[in-house]
């Protein structure tokens, strides 16, 4: 029997992957404030999730999104209505932020032309 915390699928090393690839639509075309479905087919609940946006379908500088809200800017995306198929990931309606690597400071970026990825593991 596996430890109080885990489950059987887990200790026995048998999960299973979804990577949508870079898309520019999951239902919807990638766009500040749109909500977009990615179908995984996983068959559970309890998934872990890796959300990432790129400059090219080749994933060129890939980076995981930040979120920020404050002075009527919702920057950022949220992962919600997970089901055992199917997941949402709403995009932030004033884009998201990054950390700049030679400046180390925050900058505001929009999802229009940008590529998605959604990775997920059950």
């Amino acid at each position: 029997n596996p430890s109080p915390g885990t489950s059987p699928a887990t200790a026995s090393g048998s999960s299973k992957r979804y990577t949508s690839g870079f898309t520019q639509s999951a239902g919807n075309t990638v766009a500040n404030g749109t909500v977009l479905t990615f179908t995984h087919n996983l068959g559970s609940i309890d998934i872990v999730f890796g959300f990432y946006v790129a400059d090219n379908a080749g994933g060129f500088d890939t980076i995981e999104p930040g979120n920020y809200r404050g002075n009527n800017v919702d920057r950022g995306y949220h992962i919600q209505d997970v089901t055992t198929t199917q997941v949402k990931v709403t995009l932030g309606k004033s884009g998201y932020t990054r950390l700049n690597q030679s400046s180390a400071e925050w900058q505001d970026e929009d999802y229009t032309g940008k590529y998605v990825k959604l990775v997920a593991i059950a």
